[in-house]
């Protein structure tokens, strides 16, 4: 409301300004086409006006003198007449002589008699004068003929400007005191039709104002004159234009915000002053805190806060895993850019990679041992066919049983190449181990059996203290049996000569 007020009182001081100066400049045109060009104007109107004056005062003179009237008779029918008039003087020459004088001002007749004895002899001659470029003075002159046309005299009239000067003054006056009445005349009308022009501007400023504070449903009113009409119009355009962005802009906002909240990797977005601009929840989480805590305050929040400032200070991408209780986040920190490919800011993504890490650990593991798990049923089918192939085993039924073991080590053996087929395919994210129902006795019953042989040839026994009911678990037996395998063939290499290895199951 007050800057409306401000812009009114503003547009109608301007008004009042535009005005007086007009006044000042047109006023100043004035006395200056006065000044120069009604001074001349005004002194050829006097000359005409004496030129006038001085044909009637010849005229009557030359009537009376011929009629044979006494000059003093003569003189004093031209005053009767009012031909001659105190404001200027009058010289009447008769042959050559002068036979009347009128003067009030001694200065002014002095010049006039200088300009009338320059130009005595043309009038004598016949001419008439008219001399009005004299700062002081007009002077007129005309010859006085008889009734037959010769010239008996002349007469001189002669007035001040002065007079021009005090009416070009008070023109001035009279002119300047005009433009003021009419500016204190206008100014009702003008703070009338200011408030007018200024109202409609003044609520599309208060609607401005009050859609800044949030509220974007106001709109202008569309009324005034076709200018402040179009004004109207053209805002309320750009409102609805802002207003859709705006929801547009809103909607896409919630939406981010919804989809950085649902994922589970942290995300913190700094700005090119390496201040928090947005955070999600996991990021806390993913540092070690909790609801409600501070960013900033995290322990590990350092360590952020430095690789954000050199990857501002370097515009690359750095990235690093740090230790968080018994996770492992990996931390990598990324520029932004703007559409002018200027530094923006720093995204931070966060990820918890602790089963990536256990996989990649376990992977390699598996990868040193696969030598030591390939190794024990090569080993078994060796023994078991030197012990066959030496003729060491000579009854048909225990022949028939080292066959047996050999096509079973045999199928173990492809059972690991398998097992490394399927850590691969683990790795690409395919399905994990099969499990189902299995009988726990006899997976330890048949890997004794068939590391007996394994065991005798290095001097050893393996005895099984096992309870007699059976135990079914839900789980991969292969799995269960290449721990067993890996267990006993252990204990047969690095066991004392003749020495019994127990295996047993608690219940």
């Amino acid at each position: 409301m007050e800057r409306g007020a401000e812009m009114k009182r503003s547009l109608l001081v301007n008004i009042l300004i535009i005005m007086l100066v007009t006044l000042v400049v047109l006023v100043a045109l004035v006395m200056v086409i006065i000044t120069i060009v009604g001074k001349s104007v005004y002194s050829r109107q006097r000359a005409n006006e004496l030129m006038s004056r001085a044909e009637s005062i010849a005229s009557e003179f030359a009537f009376s003198w011929n009629a044979g009237i006494p000059n003093d008779e003569i003189r004093k029918n031209l005053i009767s007449k009012g031909l001659i008039e105190s404001d200027t003087t009058t010289i009447i020459y008769l042959s050559g002589k002068e036979i009347w004088n009128s003067f009030s001002r001694p200065l002014i007749y002095s010049e006039s008699v200088d300009i009338i004895e320059e130009n005595y002899e043309r009038v004598a001659r016949g001419e008439r004068i008219s001399v009005t470029n004299d700062p002081h003075v007009i002077v007129v002159g005309i010859p006085i003929k008889n009734n037959v046309g010769h010239n008996i005299g002349s007469v001189f009239l002669s007035a001040t400007t002065l007079t021009i000067a005090d009416t070009l003054k008070r023109m001035t006056l009279e002119v300047t005191l005009a433009a003021v009445c009419a500016v204190l005349a206008l100014l009702i009308p003008t703070y009338i039709v200011a408030g007018k022009l200024t109202r409609p501007i003044k609520e599309v400023a208060d609607t401005a104002l009050l859609m800044s504070a949030g509220n974007l449903s106001l709109r202008a009113t569309e009324n005034g004159t076709s200018e402040a009409r179009h004004l109207a119009q053209s805002f309320n355009t750009l409102a609805d234009n802002l207003q859709r962005t705006i929801e547009d802009l809103t909607v896409e906002k919630n939406r981010l915000s919804t989809i950085l909240e649902g994922i589970g990797e942290g995300i913190i977005s700094f700005d090119k002053s390496a201040s928090i601009s947005h955070y999600n929840a996991a990021s806390i989480k993913l540092l070690g805190g909790s609801d409600g805590d501070k960013l900033e305050t995290l322990a590990h929040y350092d360590l952020i806060l430095g690789d954000i400032n050199s990857s501002l200070a370097s515009s690359e991408r750095i990235q690093r895993s740090i230790k968080v209780g018994e996770r492992v986040i990996q931390c990598r920190t990324s520029p932004i850019y703007d559409e002018l490919s200027n530094l923006y800011g720093v995204t931070v993504l966060l990820r918890d990679i602790t089963e990536s890490e256990r996989l990649e650990n376990t992977r390699r593991d598996y990868v040193a041992n696969v030598s030591h798990e390939l190794r024990t049923p090569l080993a078994s089918i060796l023994s078991l066919a030197d012990a066959l192939n030496d003729g060491i085993v000579t009854d048909e039924a225990d022949k028939n049983r080292y066959y047996s073991y050999i096509q079973h080590e045999a199928i173990r053996l492809s059972q690991l190449i398998s097992d490394l087929l399927e850590l691969s395919r683990l790795q690409s994210g395919g399905v994990a181990f099969t499990k189902r129902n299995e009988n726990l006795n006899d997976v330890i019953y048949d890997v004794v059996d068939r590391m007996n042989g394994n065991a005798s040839s290095r001097s050893k026994h393996i005895v099984t203290d096992i309870p007699e009911e059976s135990c079914t678990a839900y789980t991969n037996g292969d799995r269960i049996e290449q721990v067993l395998v890996a267990l006993i063939d252990n204990a047969i290499k690095h066991g004392s000569d003749n020495c019994d290895i127990t295996v047993d199951r608690k219940s």
